[in-house]
């Protein structure tokens, strides 16, 4: 039967991998939006802009557009912040050789917190990178609506 230091050191080790993933699959629906957002600005806004003059529908459209684009680039912009893991040469220096800070539960007990701390500071970061994706994902529809609002005064 694990101790409870094991167990804590578990699932301290699961959350941190569950939250790496979470960022992951952000990062790749923010491409997959990136994507939508282009495929329309250029095959709905191109035949809006065919069929009718460049009006206050096609600016917002715009205005969508560029949202959407900002938002993206700010979650897709690479960062070196991240906290997922502990490096080894500390944990060796300090809980290894002749003057060890304690016995592997201490180390297990010790891991455990500082993956706790981890996932508390990226927690932040990944909570403002969501509400980013939120807005350019509204962002995204607003476009859709503007430039089809545009094509279907134009006809």
């Amino acid at each position: 039967m694990p101790t409870p230091e094991e167990l804590a050191y578990g699932e301290s080790v699961r959350a941190i991998d569950m939250q790496a993933r979470s960022l992951d699959e952000l990062r790749t629906r923010t491409g997959v939006l990136l994507a939508a957002a282009s495929v329309v600005a250029s095959f709905l806004g191109a035949e809006a802009l065919k069929t009718s003059a460049f009006e206050g529908l096609a600016g917002l459209a715009l205005i969508a557009f560029g949202v959407v684009l900002v938002g993206c680039i700010a979650i897709l912009w690479p960062r070196h912040e991240w906290r997922f893991a502990l490096g080894a040469r500390i944990l060796i220096e300090d809980w290894t050789g002749e003057n060890p800070c304690g016995d592997e539960a201490e180390m297990l007990k010790f891991l455990a917190q500082r993956l706790e701390a981890n996932w508390h500071a990226n927690k932040e970061r990944i909570n403002a990178m969501l509400v980013v994706f939120q807005v350019a994902a509204c962002a995204l529809g607003a476009e859709v609506i503007f430039w089809t609002l545009q094509l279907a005064e134009g006809r």
